[in-house]
Protein backbone atom coordinates (compact mmCIF):
# COMPACT_ATOMS: atom_id res chain seq x y z
CA UNK A 1 0.00 0.00 0.00
CA UNK A 2 3.02 2.69 -0.63
CA UNK A 3 4.09 4.86 2.29
CA UNK A 4 1.14 6.44 4.51
CA UNK A 5 1.29 9.38 7.49
CA UNK A 6 -1.94 9.63 9.60
CA UNK A 7 -2.76 13.18 11.00
CA UNK A 8 -5.40 13.74 13.90
CA UNK A 9 -8.97 13.28 12.85
CA UNK A 10 -12.35 14.06 13.54
CA UNK A 11 -15.67 11.20 13.63
CA UNK A 12 -18.93 11.92 14.25
CA UNK A 13 -21.83 8.94 14.07
CA UNK A 14 -25.84 10.20 14.94
CA UNK A 15 -28.35 7.25 14.87
CA UNK A 16 -31.99 7.47 15.64
CA UNK A 17 -34.42 9.36 13.52
CA UNK A 18 -32.17 11.18 11.95
CA UNK A 19 -34.82 13.43 10.18
CA UNK A 20 -35.80 15.24 13.79
CA UNK A 21 -31.90 16.89 14.04
CA UNK A 22 -33.19 19.68 12.47
CA UNK A 23 -36.22 20.24 14.28
CA UNK A 24 -33.54 19.75 18.15
CA UNK A 25 -31.21 22.08 16.90
CA UNK A 26 -33.58 25.00 15.81
CA UNK A 27 -35.51 24.68 19.22
CA UNK A 28 -32.20 25.07 21.14
CA UNK A 29 -31.40 28.43 19.22
CA UNK A 30 -34.83 29.51 20.01
CA UNK A 31 -34.45 28.22 23.60
CA UNK A 32 -33.04 30.09 26.58
CA UNK A 33 -32.80 26.88 28.79
CA UNK A 34 -30.72 25.03 26.32
CA UNK A 35 -30.39 22.11 28.08
CA UNK A 36 -34.18 21.36 29.07
CA UNK A 37 -34.93 22.31 25.89
CA UNK A 38 -32.51 19.66 24.15
CA UNK A 39 -33.73 17.00 27.07
CA UNK A 40 -37.75 17.84 25.93
CA UNK A 41 -36.96 17.21 22.31
CA UNK A 42 -35.05 13.85 22.33
CA UNK A 43 -38.16 12.54 24.78
CA UNK A 44 -40.07 13.51 22.08
CA UNK A 45 -38.04 11.83 19.67
CA UNK A 46 -37.66 8.92 21.67
CA UNK A 47 -41.63 8.14 22.45
CA UNK A 48 -41.55 7.57 18.19
CA UNK A 49 -38.37 5.62 17.74
CA UNK A 50 -35.97 2.79 18.62
CA UNK A 51 -34.46 5.29 20.35
CA UNK A 52 -31.16 8.11 20.18
CA UNK A 53 -27.83 7.40 19.67
CA UNK A 54 -25.21 9.74 19.59
CA UNK A 55 -21.50 9.08 19.65
CA UNK A 56 -18.55 11.74 19.33
CA UNK A 57 -14.76 10.65 18.76
CA UNK A 58 -12.43 12.80 18.45
CA UNK A 59 -8.60 12.74 18.05
CA UNK A 60 -5.89 14.56 20.16
CA UNK A 61 -2.47 15.85 18.52
CA UNK A 62 -0.54 12.62 19.83
CA UNK A 63 -1.93 10.39 17.17
CA UNK A 64 -0.01 9.71 14.37
CA UNK A 65 0.50 6.65 12.42
CA UNK A 66 2.62 5.47 9.68
CA UNK A 67 2.58 2.46 7.26
CA UNK A 68 5.28 1.43 4.78
CA UNK A 69 4.26 -1.55 2.34
CA UNK A 70 3.91 -4.53 4.43
CA UNK A 71 4.28 -2.61 8.34
CA UNK A 72 2.49 -0.58 9.77
CA UNK A 73 2.67 1.59 13.24
CA UNK A 74 0.51 3.69 14.99
CA UNK A 75 -0.25 5.77 18.20
CA UNK A 76 -3.97 6.84 18.63
CA UNK A 77 -5.01 9.66 21.43
CA UNK A 78 -9.04 10.24 21.83
CA UNK A 79 -11.26 11.58 23.74
CA UNK A 80 -14.87 10.24 23.12
CA UNK A 81 -18.68 10.37 24.27
CA UNK A 82 -21.23 8.16 23.43
CA UNK A 83 -24.85 8.66 24.78
CA UNK A 84 -27.82 6.50 24.40
CA UNK A 85 -31.37 7.28 25.39
CA UNK A 86 -33.14 3.57 24.58
CA UNK A 87 -36.15 4.32 26.33
CA UNK A 88 -38.06 7.19 27.87
CA UNK A 89 -37.11 5.45 31.29
CA UNK A 90 -33.49 5.18 30.34
CA UNK A 91 -30.18 6.97 29.64
CA UNK A 92 -26.57 5.64 28.97
CA UNK A 93 -23.76 8.20 29.11
CA UNK A 94 -20.21 6.73 28.97
CA UNK A 95 -17.82 9.55 28.22
CA UNK A 96 -13.62 8.71 28.52
CA UNK A 97 -9.90 9.12 27.03
CA UNK A 98 -7.82 6.25 25.44
CA UNK A 99 -4.23 5.52 24.84
CA UNK A 100 -3.68 2.71 21.90
CA UNK A 101 -0.75 1.77 20.45
CA UNK A 102 -0.39 -0.77 17.61
CA UNK A 103 1.87 -2.62 15.48
CA UNK A 104 1.46 -4.84 12.77
CA UNK A 105 2.98 -6.54 9.32
CA UNK A 106 2.96 -9.42 6.62
CA UNK A 107 5.00 -11.51 5.44
CA UNK A 108 5.16 -13.38 1.83
CA UNK A 109 4.93 -16.93 1.75
CA UNK A 110 5.50 -17.61 -2.02
CA UNK A 111 4.70 -15.42 -5.04
CA UNK A 112 4.41 -17.55 -8.07
CA UNK A 113 2.74 -16.96 -11.67
CA UNK A 114 0.23 -14.27 -9.99
CA UNK A 115 -0.59 -16.81 -7.04
CA UNK A 116 0.55 -15.17 -4.04
CA UNK A 117 0.30 -16.20 -0.38
CA UNK A 118 0.75 -14.01 2.65
CA UNK A 119 0.70 -14.30 6.64
CA UNK A 120 0.49 -11.57 8.89
CA UNK A 121 -0.67 -10.42 12.47
CA UNK A 122 -1.00 -7.47 14.40
CA UNK A 123 -0.84 -6.36 18.29
CA UNK A 124 -2.23 -3.75 20.15
CA UNK A 125 -1.77 -2.25 23.52
CA UNK A 126 -4.32 -0.16 25.22
CA UNK A 127 -5.22 2.03 27.85
CA UNK A 128 -8.25 3.35 28.72
CA UNK A 129 -10.16 6.29 31.39
CA UNK A 130 -13.78 6.68 31.45
CA UNK A 131 -16.74 7.01 33.21
CA UNK A 132 -20.00 6.25 33.01
CA UNK A 133 -24.49 7.26 34.14
CA UNK A 134 -27.02 5.22 33.87
CA UNK A 135 -30.17 6.89 34.76
CA UNK A 136 -33.62 9.11 33.23
CA UNK A 137 -33.02 11.61 30.62
CA UNK A 138 -34.44 13.97 33.37
CA UNK A 139 -32.08 13.32 35.82
CA UNK A 140 -29.34 14.62 33.47
CA UNK A 141 -29.47 18.32 34.37
CA UNK A 142 -28.71 17.21 38.04
CA UNK A 143 -25.93 15.23 37.47
CA UNK A 144 -22.51 16.03 39.33
CA UNK A 145 -20.20 14.86 36.63
CA UNK A 146 -17.14 15.41 38.44
CA UNK A 147 -18.36 12.79 41.33
CA UNK A 148 -19.24 10.27 38.88
CA UNK A 149 -16.50 6.83 39.37
CA UNK A 150 -13.75 6.69 36.53
CA UNK A 151 -12.72 3.06 35.78
CA UNK A 152 -9.09 2.07 34.36
CA UNK A 153 -8.42 -0.27 31.56
CA UNK A 154 -5.31 -1.99 30.43
CA UNK A 155 -5.50 -4.56 27.95
CA UNK A 156 -3.11 -6.39 25.49
CA UNK A 157 -5.05 -7.76 21.75
CA UNK A 158 -3.41 -9.40 18.84
CA UNK A 159 -5.09 -10.35 15.65
CA UNK A 160 -3.43 -12.70 13.07
CA UNK A 161 -4.71 -14.02 9.58
CA UNK A 162 -3.61 -15.24 6.07
CA UNK A 163 -4.40 -13.63 2.93
CA UNK A 164 -4.35 -15.46 -0.70
CA UNK A 165 -4.15 -13.13 -4.18
CA UNK A 166 -4.90 -14.47 -7.75
CA UNK A 167 -3.75 -12.55 -10.20
CA UNK A 168 -3.83 -9.22 -8.32
CA UNK A 169 -7.77 -9.69 -8.99
CA UNK A 170 -9.08 -11.71 -6.78
CA UNK A 171 -7.87 -11.49 -2.81
CA UNK A 172 -9.21 -14.06 0.14
CA UNK A 173 -8.35 -13.67 3.85
CA UNK A 174 -9.06 -15.63 6.95
CA UNK A 175 -8.29 -14.10 10.08
CA UNK A 176 -8.41 -14.35 13.86
CA UNK A 177 -9.30 -11.41 15.17
CA UNK A 178 -10.21 -9.38 18.63
CA UNK A 179 -8.17 -11.50 20.91
CA UNK A 180 -7.40 -9.92 24.21
CA UNK A 181 -6.66 -10.06 27.62
CA UNK A 182 -5.99 -7.38 30.48
CA UNK A 183 -7.24 -5.84 33.67
CA UNK A 184 -9.31 -2.94 34.78
CA UNK A 185 -10.76 -1.42 38.05
CA UNK A 186 -11.87 1.86 39.87
CA UNK A 187 -9.53 4.52 39.92
CA UNK A 188 -11.38 7.13 41.80
CA UNK A 189 -13.24 10.23 40.54
CA UNK A 190 -13.02 12.94 37.73
CA UNK A 191 -11.34 15.56 39.89
CA UNK A 192 -10.05 12.78 42.49
CA UNK A 193 -8.30 10.19 40.54
CA UNK A 194 -5.72 7.71 41.89
CA UNK A 195 -4.12 4.20 41.79
CA UNK A 196 -3.61 3.44 45.45
CA UNK A 197 -7.21 1.48 45.49
CA UNK A 198 -7.03 0.00 41.77
CA UNK A 199 -5.52 -3.23 43.63
CA UNK A 200 -9.09 -3.95 46.11
CA UNK A 201 -11.30 -3.62 42.67
CA UNK A 202 -9.09 -5.35 39.99
CA UNK A 203 -10.66 -7.37 37.16
CA UNK A 204 -9.04 -9.49 35.11
CA UNK A 205 -10.84 -10.17 31.40
CA UNK A 206 -10.00 -11.60 28.26
CA UNK A 207 -11.79 -12.81 25.13
CA UNK A 208 -10.14 -15.95 22.76
CA UNK A 209 -11.38 -13.79 19.47
CA UNK A 210 -13.74 -14.86 16.98
CA UNK A 211 -13.00 -15.82 12.91
CA UNK A 212 -13.65 -14.04 10.08
CA UNK A 213 -13.53 -14.77 6.66
CA UNK A 214 -13.46 -11.71 3.26
CA UNK A 215 -13.10 -11.43 -0.11
CA UNK A 216 -12.47 -8.82 -2.34
CA UNK A 217 -12.35 -8.68 -5.84
CA UNK A 218 -10.81 -5.72 -7.93
CA UNK A 219 -12.33 -5.41 -11.77
CA UNK A 220 -9.96 -3.62 -14.11
CA UNK A 221 -11.00 -0.22 -15.06
CA UNK A 222 -8.49 -0.16 -17.95
CA UNK A 223 -11.73 0.76 -20.55
CA UNK A 224 -12.60 3.51 -18.55
CA UNK A 225 -9.31 5.91 -20.23
CA UNK A 226 -8.85 7.09 -16.43
CA UNK A 227 -11.87 7.85 -15.44
CA UNK A 228 -12.30 5.25 -12.92
CA UNK A 229 -9.13 4.80 -11.18
CA UNK A 230 -10.52 1.77 -8.86
CA UNK A 231 -13.54 -0.35 -8.54
CA UNK A 232 -13.30 -3.09 -5.72
CA UNK A 233 -16.24 -5.60 -4.56
CA UNK A 234 -15.86 -6.55 -1.13
CA UNK A 235 -18.07 -8.88 1.28
CA UNK A 236 -16.70 -10.47 4.82
CA UNK A 237 -18.19 -12.58 7.70
CA UNK A 238 -16.68 -11.18 11.00
CA UNK A 239 -17.95 -14.02 13.07
CA UNK A 240 -17.74 -17.51 10.83
CA UNK A 241 -18.26 -19.59 14.03
CA UNK A 242 -22.11 -18.32 14.10
CA UNK A 243 -23.24 -19.87 11.04
CA UNK A 244 -22.56 -23.49 12.96
CA UNK A 245 -23.83 -22.04 16.50
CA UNK A 246 -26.99 -21.71 18.52
CA UNK A 247 -27.53 -17.57 18.94
CA UNK A 248 -30.65 -18.10 20.19
CA UNK A 249 -29.56 -16.01 23.06
CA UNK A 250 -26.59 -14.29 20.99
CA UNK A 251 -26.29 -12.45 18.01
CA UNK A 252 -27.54 -13.88 14.79
CA UNK A 253 -24.84 -14.92 12.10
CA UNK A 254 -26.73 -12.27 9.91
CA UNK A 255 -25.56 -9.25 11.15
CA UNK A 256 -22.08 -10.37 10.93
CA UNK A 257 -22.46 -10.59 7.12
CA UNK A 258 -21.20 -7.03 5.12
CA UNK A 259 -21.01 -6.57 1.63
CA UNK A 260 -20.65 -3.53 -0.75
CA UNK A 261 -18.88 -2.16 -3.86
CA UNK A 262 -16.39 1.03 -4.24
CA UNK A 263 -15.56 3.46 -6.96
CA UNK A 264 -12.50 5.96 -7.21
CA UNK A 265 -13.27 8.91 -9.83
CA UNK A 266 -10.24 10.48 -10.89
CA UNK A 267 -8.41 9.28 -7.88
CA UNK A 268 -10.25 11.58 -6.00
CA UNK A 269 -14.21 10.88 -5.11
CA UNK A 270 -15.21 7.79 -4.39
CA UNK A 271 -18.67 6.06 -3.90
CA UNK A 272 -19.38 3.29 -2.10
CA UNK A 273 -23.09 1.27 -1.52
CA UNK A 274 -23.67 -2.09 0.41
CA UNK A 275 -25.02 -4.13 3.13
CA UNK A 276 -24.36 -3.86 7.10
CA UNK A 277 -25.95 -6.49 7.90
CA UNK A 278 -29.65 -6.93 6.71
CA UNK A 279 -29.70 -2.73 5.98
CA UNK A 280 -28.68 -0.44 3.20
CA UNK A 281 -25.13 1.02 3.46
CA UNK A 282 -24.32 4.21 1.03
CA UNK A 283 -21.40 6.58 1.70
CA UNK A 284 -19.17 8.58 -0.38
CA UNK A 285 -15.52 10.41 0.46
CA UNK A 286 -13.29 13.46 -1.08
CA UNK A 287 -9.38 13.12 -1.07
CA UNK A 288 -8.07 16.66 -0.91
CA UNK A 289 -4.56 15.24 -0.12
CA UNK A 290 -3.44 15.94 2.86
CA UNK A 291 -7.68 16.52 4.00
CA UNK A 292 -9.58 13.17 3.40
CA UNK A 293 -13.40 13.87 4.28
CA UNK A 294 -16.04 10.63 3.90
CA UNK A 295 -19.91 10.67 4.69
CA UNK A 296 -22.15 7.73 5.02
CA UNK A 297 -25.47 6.58 5.65
CA UNK A 298 -26.52 2.86 7.12
CA UNK A 299 -28.68 0.79 8.41
CA UNK A 300 -27.53 -0.70 11.88
CA UNK A 301 -29.72 -3.53 14.16
CA UNK A 302 -29.78 -3.01 18.10
CA UNK A 303 -31.00 -6.15 19.16
CA UNK A 304 -29.65 -9.70 18.64
CA UNK A 305 -32.18 -10.31 15.38
CA UNK A 306 -32.47 -8.58 12.17
CA UNK A 307 -35.71 -6.55 12.23
CA UNK A 308 -35.87 -6.41 16.22
CA UNK A 309 -34.61 -2.78 17.04
CA UNK A 310 -33.51 -0.87 13.20
CA UNK A 311 -31.95 2.21 13.51
CA UNK A 312 -30.58 4.40 10.85
CA UNK A 313 -27.26 6.33 11.51
CA UNK A 314 -25.60 8.64 9.70
CA UNK A 315 -22.10 9.61 10.03
CA UNK A 316 -18.94 12.13 9.03
CA UNK A 317 -15.43 12.54 9.25
CA UNK A 318 -12.83 14.46 8.46
CA UNK A 319 -9.22 12.61 8.30
CA UNK A 320 -5.61 14.21 7.54
CA UNK A 321 -3.25 11.69 5.96
CA UNK A 322 -0.53 11.46 2.90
Amino acid sequence: IGKKTLLPSLALDFGGPLSSVPSIVSSLKDSENMLGSLLSQILSTVSTSNGMYVDLDLALPFTYARTNKNKGFGIFNRVYAHTSVPSMAKTNLTAGTEFLMAYGSAVPIFNLEGVKLSIGSSSKVLGRMETNYIGTPGDIQNIDFASLPMQGTFAIGLDCGVTLSLLNVINASVVWHDVYGGIQGNIGTLTDIGFSSVGKSLDLFWDKGTLGIGIGINIPTGFTKGIISSWNIYADIHNFEALFEDTTLEESWALSFSAGTEIVIFKTISMRVGMNGPYLSAGASIDLTPFHMEVALYGQELGLNPGSAAQLHGAFSLTIYF
